[in-house]
């Protein structure tokens, strides 16, 4: 069948393995989201996951997906499988002692990440993954611990600091 809605409260395990699922509706799981061949197509809402280890497997399309970790956590991802966001991609450590790792289900085989909209991840320590997007998906050295084997995920070093020393003159006798 089709299923457009399911109720909007927290699941701590999602399994869906038939059908059709158009979703609106905003999902909070705090354990593992398994499709094992259904279709899933979340049109909007958030599917958001907490927790300090979550599952996710199959492939899939989110329109907003979160896991902002309050202690160290693991977010794994099905070796193989594509997770689709089409709206925002949050994924959050709390912080560098406090990271959300983000692994495949199978050591060195890549996991896939289309995000399409806006991308906000930090404190993250990050393996074998893939971003299929044409979108760069920037993480910031200081922030972010590249554990090997990712593709189209750039680790990015940080911006210089610049102190100057002395005063700066610029044209027609400014002085900084």
């Amino acid at each position: 069948g089709t299923y457009t809605s399911i109720p909007s409260f927290s699941y701590q395990n999602l399994a869906f393995s038939d059908g059709t699922y158009n979703l609106t509706s905003d999902i909070n799981a705090a354990g593992d989201f398994s499709n094992t061949g259904a279709v899933f197509n979340q049109t909007s809402g958030t599917t958001t996951f907490s927790g300090t280890a979550n599952t996710i497997s199959g492939d899939n399309t989110f329109f907003n997906l979160e896991k902002s970790a309050t202690a160290a956590s693991t977010l794994t991802f099905g070796a193989g499988d594509t997770q689709t966001v089409l709206g925002n991609l949050t994924l959050t450590g709390l912080d560098a002692g406090n990271r959300l790792t983000l692994a495949s289900t199978v050591g060195s085989s890549q996991w896939r990440i289309d995000p399409q909209g806006a991308r906000t991840v930090d404190f993250l320590a990050l393996s074998d993954g893939n971003n299929i997007s044409e979108a760069l998906l920037n993480c910031y050295d200081v922030d972010c611990v590249d554990g090997g084997n990712n593709t189209n995920i750039f680790f990015v070093p940080p911006f210089p600091t610049y102190r100057l020393q002395g005063g700066v003159r610029l044209r027609g006798g400014v002085r900084i």
